[in-house]
Parts: C-alpha cells; structure tokens; sequence
C-alpha cells in the first residue's frame, strides 16, 4: 500500500505520522503541511452521531503531479479520497490505466457539481443514502450509465446497502453487527475499506461486499475508531466467512 497525503507539522499530525510508522506505512508519498485536519465527533447513546470537521488548508493544497505519478505506477487499485487537493490525481491515475474508487460520502446525487470529476473517473462508487434526493437504486442506475462505474454500492445505515452491478438488478444486504451497536463512527469507512480488501483478493463484488458489510458491522460494537477489524477478527466472528 502506498499513501498520498499531507500530514500536519502540528501534534496532531506528528501522532498520526506516529501511527503510520507503527502500522509500516510511511512512505514518500506522505507530504508535510501546517496542520492536520480534525473532526470532533459527538455520539449519542443510541450510536447516531454528529460529526464537526476542520479541514484546515488541505481543499486548497495542490498535491504534486510527478510524486503521485511515481506512486500509481504499477498500482492495481487507487482510492482517491473527495478532498480538495485529490481532485487532479484523477486523470493521473486514469491515464496510468490504473481503476479508481471512491467513497462520495453523503452526497446529494449527480447534481452535486463538485463530485462530478470523481463520479466520472471511478469504476468503483460508494456513498451513503443519508442525503440522496433519489431512490437509492435509481442514484446507483444513474452512476452505472453516467460515467466508468461498475459497481456502486449504496450504505442504508440500519437497512444495509445497496450493492448495483451493470447486468443485473440492484439487490439490498442487510446489516451484521455481532456485537451490537455503540458507535456508528468510521461505519462507512470500515465498509468501504473491506469491499476494498476482499475485493482485491477475490474480484467477487458479492463475497467482496458481504465481507464489508461484516467489517462495518464489528466496527460498530466499538465506541471511537481506534478499533478495525483484522481478517481474523473477521473469522473469529463468522468461521464460514
């Protein structure tokens, strides 16, 4: 795995440069900025959340062409994040051949303009139905005809999500929390990055995304994000997998 980012020169960015060291992703890819974004993260006893977000800079950074060139070389899968500055690896990494996948978060749907390069650009599409102002299946048909797509995946919080494929009818999966619900924080991040790991390993949309719904599900038994389910954890969980 190679990171492209920028990390703060600030304490909070020197702890999360801590935490890359740890887990053996540092690489050159991970630039310097003056501060680290934050977000502060209210949950209440039923798990529902309210999330504030300080970005600081980063929308406005540039992140260097020719550093993000050396690093999709050769790359399978690149996931490019919605953040300002990832806005120009797109055509980087689709003139590389390299597949793109994204996670829209709480769009509204298609007429949302500043997700246009990113729609336009992944072959894989999640987001969450929380602000959609269309029927999930009607938003995953639209994504799979408007741009490269060919899987869109549609997070119905307690509902599951949608999973839509280009030859077939969308088809819902319902939710796997085995121990409960504490904290809704990092869900869709937890399902977005195991379709990611499972799908690279099978390219089986549907073991891939029942995988994910899987690692969501564990992640929220947990209060904070510090906790991420490992394949074992996984195993642990659900032998038959």
């Amino acid at each position: 795995m190679r990171l492209a980012t920028f990390l703060g020169a600030d304490n909070a960015g020197r702890l999360a440069r801590e935490t890359l060291i740890r887990a053996g992703l540092t690489g050159p890819g991970i630039l310097t900025a003056d501060a680290i974004a934050q977000s502060a993260v209210l949950v209440d006893p039923d798990g529902r959340r309210q999330i504030i977000t300080d970005l600081k800079d980063l929308p406005e950074r540039h992140y260097p062409i020719s550093v993000f060139e050396q690093l999709v070389d050769g790359a399978t899968l690149a996931s490019i994040s919605t953040i300002g500055f990832a806005r120009g690896l797109l055509p980087v990494a689709a003139a590389a051949r390299v597949p793109i996948a994204v996670d829209l978060q709480a769009t509204s749907g298609l007429q949302d303009s500043y997700l246009t390069d990113w729609i336009d650009h992944a072959s894989i599409v999640f987001c969450s139905a929380e602000n959609l102002t269309v029927d999930p299946a009607v938003f995953a048909r639209e994504v799979l005809t408007h741009g490269r797509a060919r899987i869109v995946v549609v997070g119905l919080g307690a509902a599951g999500c949608l999973l839509a494929l280009p030859d077939r009818e969308p088809r819902v999966i319902a939710t796997r929390a085995p121990f409960g619900v504490v904290d809704t924080t990092g869900a869709g991040d937890a399902l977005f990055a195991g379709f990611l790991h499972a799908w690279l390993r099978t390219q089986d949309p549907d073991r891939a995304l029942a995988t994910a719904v899987l690692a969501a599900g564990w992640t929220v038994g947990f209060p904070g994000t510090s906790r991420h389910p490992t394949t074992a954890d996984l195993v642990a969980v659900d032998p038959q997998g």
